[in-house]
C-alpha cells in the first residue's frame, strides 16, 4: 500500500492544551463508526443499507455507516466488480459475523458476549444507546487531497479528557466513497438508490484503510490531558480492482479503539482540494439521454465532467470523432464551474445512420480558450434495429413473459413512435403468478417502434423459474431472453428497409469536403464501373431538403458539387444512391 506515515512526537500533559490547534479538549458524547458487512450478491443487504443510511441522515456528523464488502456475497460472477479489499476478511474474522447483513456498532460485544455484530433490526437501539455515552477521548482530522497527483494528506488529532481503560490505543483511519454505480441483488429494498439499467448507487463504501495494519496504529499515553497530532500521506490510485476511483466522492472516517474493538470515538474529516494545474478537467461519462427516440437520425448525448484546475471554467471547447468525421463543440456557463465542482452539457444534433451501437469519442482540448492537453472518453451513440419487412413479412410483435410471483409490479407498452400511438398498455394483476403469457401486436411497415417492459421496483424478474422476457417481430429476434430488466427494458426498432447497405457501397475512397462548410460540398469519390446516381440531401429527421439531382457517373474519379447555402445552420446528410447500393454522408453547414 502505498502510504508514508510521520508519526510525530507526542506531546506531554503540561504543553497538551499548547499544541492543540482544532480538536475539542472538554467531554463530549460519543460518535458511532457502524461497519456493516454487505456483498453485491447479498439480496438483503439493500435493506441494511438503508436503515444505516437513515441512521446517518437521522444523526449527521455523527453516526458514520461504512460499507465492507467480504464474504462468498461479495465474491464476483458473470464479470461483476471486485469491492472487496485484503484487509476485508480479516476484519470480518475478528467480528463473528451472525449472517449478512450483519453490523458491529462501535465494535461493542452482543449481549451474549459471542460476537460483535448485530442483525439490522438491532442497530437503531444500539447506535441510540452509543450516542448517549460520554467519550473519554476526542479526534478530529483535517484532509487536503491533490486532485493532480492524488495525494491525500491527513492531519489528525486527538485530545483524552479521560483515563483509557489499558496501556495502548489504536488510530485507525478508512477511507469510503460514495455513488459507485454498479449491480446490487436485492436492490428493491433500498428504492432509493435504484438508477437505469438496473444499476445500483454504492454509499460509504470502504476503498482504503490508512494503518500499519488491519486494526490501527498505537497510540500512547492515553491518560487525561494526552494529546497526540498525527500525519499522514496516502497516494490514492485510479483504480483499485479494475473500479475507478472518483476523489470527489470520497470520505474519510478516523476512530479510535481502545483494542481490536469498542471504538472510544469517531470522526469524519473535512476536506479541502487543491490542483497543480491552472487548467483541467476529467470526462467521466458521455452518454445518451434515456428518454432519446432511437428511432431518429440523430441524437442527443450528455458529457459529464468536472473542473480538475485551479481557475473556474467559463467555457469549453471541443469535438467528438464518429464515423471518421471530427465534428466540433463549445459550451459556456453562465454560471462558473469552480475545482472540483461536476456539472454536464448537452451534444445534441449527434448524426446516427447505421443500426445499433457506434463508437463515438469525445475530447475536451480548451478551457476559457486556453488550450489544455486533450481530454477524451470514448463512449457509444445507438439507433434503432432496422428490421426488413421483405425479410420478415409476417408484420406482428410478439412478447413472451415468464412472470414471476410478482406480476403486480409489471406493465407491458407497445407504441408505434413515428405516429405516437400507443398500441398495447396493460398492467398486470397480482394473480398472476410464475405463468408464461404470450402478446401479439400486430404492425405496419414504414413505421418505428418501441416495446416496453416496466417493473416498478426496478428489481427485474427473479430467475427462479426461467423467469424472464424476450421480444420477437415475426422470426426476428430483438431481445433474448433475459430476467435482468431493472426498472425497464425497452428496445426500439424500425420495420422498413435499411437506409444504408453498407456491404453494397456505390464508391470507393469517397469523401466529403469541407466539413463544416459554409455554403457548399464537394463529394469526391472512385467509381469501380459506369453507374446512374441519385444524390439527396435530407436532414436528421430523415426529410428531403433538397431536390434530388440524377448524375451519370464514369468509371475512375468522379466529383460532385451540392450548393447548400439555402439550408439554414445545422447537421445533414447527403445520400447516393443506385442500383448499387447506397452511400451516406454527414456534413455540418455553420454559415
Amino acid at each position: 500500500m502505498n502510504s508514508i506515515y510521520i508519526f510525530l512526537v507526542l506531546a506531554t500533559i503540561s504543553t497538551a492544551l499548547q499544541a492543540q490547534t482544532f480538536v475539542p479538549t472538554t467531554t463530549t458524547k460519543k460518535n458511532v463508526v457502524l461497519e456493516e458487512y454487505t456483498g453485491i450478491n447479498c439480496i438483503a443487504c439493500p435493506a441494511g443499507h438503508l436503515i444505516a443510511e437513515n441512521l446517518s441522515t437521522t444523526y449527521p456528523n455523527k453516526v458514520f455507516p461504512i460499507n465492507i464488502h467480504t464474504g462468498s456475497y461479495a465474491l464476483p460472477r458473470n464479470n461483476q466488480p471486485d469491492f472487496r479489499l485484503s484487509t476485508s476478511p480479516i476484519l470480518a474474522a475478528r467480528m463473528i459475523l451472525s449472517g449478512y447483513p450483519t453490523a458491529t456498532i462501535n465494535r461493542v460485544k452482543d449481549a451474549s458476549d459471542t460476537g460483535y455484530a448485530f442483525l439490522r433490526d438491532d442497530w437503531d437501539a444500539k447506535v441510540q444507546a452509543q450516542l448517549q455515552e460520554d467519550a473519554i477521548v476526542n479526534i478530529a482530522t483535517r484532509c487536503t487531497i491533490n486532485i493532480t497527483t492524488r495525494n491525500i494528506k491527513l492531519h489528525t488529532e486527538a485530545y483524552y479528557t479521560q483515563n483509557s481503560i489499558g496501556s495502548i490505543d489504536k488510530l485507525n483511519i478508512f477511507i469510503t466513497e460514495n455513488n459507485i454505480t454498479s449491480y446490487q441483488n436485492g436492490s428493491r429494498f433500498n428504492p432509493n438508490q435504484i438508477l437505469d439499467h438496473n444499476l445500483y448507487n454504492h454509499l460509504h463504501m470502504l476503498r482504503a484503510t490508512i494503518s500499519t495494519n488491519s486494526f490501527g496504529e498505537d497510540i500512547q499515553p492515553i491518560t487525561s490531558g494526552s494529546f497526540h497530532n498525527k500525519h499522514h500521506v496516502y497516494t490514492m490510485p485510479e483504480k483499485i480492482n479494475n473500479v475507478p476511483v472518483d476523489l470527489f466522492n470520497l470520505e474519510i472516517i478516523s476512530f479510535i479503539a481502545d483494542s481490536i474493538y469498542n471504538v472510544l470515538n469517531a470522526n469524519k474529516s473535512s476536506i479541502h482540494y487543491m490542483s497543480d494545474k491552472l487548467y483541467d478537467a476529467k470526462i467521466h461519462s458521455a452518454k445518451q439521454y434515456n428518454n432519446i427516440n432511437y428511432c431518429l437520425l440523430n441524437s442527443t448525448m450528455e458529457l459529464e465532467f468536472s473542473n480538475y484546475g485551479r481557475e473556474a471554467i467559463h467555457s469549453i471547447n471541443g469535438f467528438y470523432m464518429l464515423n471518421g468525421n471530427s465534428i466540433p463543440f463549445h459550451q459556456t456557463f453562465a454560471q462558473p464551474i469552480a475545482l472540483g465542482e461536476k456539472t454536464s452539457i448537452e451534444i445534441s444534433n449527434i448524426p446516427v445512420i447505421d443500426s445499433g451501437a457506434v463508437p463515438i469519442t469525445f475530447t475536451i482540448n480548451a478551457i476559457n480558450n486556453q488550450n489544455i492537453s486533450p481530454i477524451s472518453i470514448e463512449s457509444i451513440v445507438e439507433k434503432t434495429n432496422i428490421i426488413d419487412p421483405t425479410l420478415y413479412p409476417n408484420a406482428q410483435i410478439k412478447v413472451k413473459v415468464n412472470f414471476d410471483h410478482f406480476a403486480n409490479e409489471n406493465s407491458l407498452i407497445i407504441k408505434n413512435e413515428t405516429d405516437g400511438i400507443e398500441l398495447f398498455n396493460e398492467f398486470f394483476d397480482i394473480n398472476i403468478r410464475n405463468e408464461q403469457r404470450e402478446f401479439i401486436v400486430n404492425i405496419i411497415p414504414n413505421k418505428c417502434y418501441s416495446i416496453s417492459f416496466i417493473d416498478s421496483l426496478g428489481d427485474g424478474l427473479m430467475n427462479y423459474h426461467n423467469n424472464g422476457i424476450s421480444f420477437y417481430i415475426d422470426n426476428y429476434e430483438l431481445l433474448a431472453h433475459t430476467y435482468n430488466i431493472g426498472q425497464k427494458m425497452i428496445k426500439y426498432f424500425s420495420y422498413e428497409a435499411p437506409i444504408s447497405i453498407l456491404s453494397q457501397n456505390i464508391a470507393q475512397n469517397i469523401s466529403l469536403f469541407p466539413n463544416p462548410t459554409q455554403d457548399l460540398v464537394n463529394i469526391k469519390m472512385e467509381m469501380p464501373k459506369a453507374q446512374t446516381i441519385h444524390v439527396e440531401v435530407i436532414n436528421t429527421l430523415g426529410q428531403l431538403v433538397q431536390n434530388t439531382q440524377t448524375i451519370e457517373a464514369f468509371q475512375g474519379e468522379n466529383n460532385i458539387q451540392l450548393q447548400v447555402q439555402n439550408l439554414a445552420n445545422g447537421m445533414y446528410f447527403v445520400r447516393l444512391y443506385s442500383q448499387e447500393g447506397q452511400e451516406v454522408l454527414p456534413f455540418t453547414l455553420n454559415k
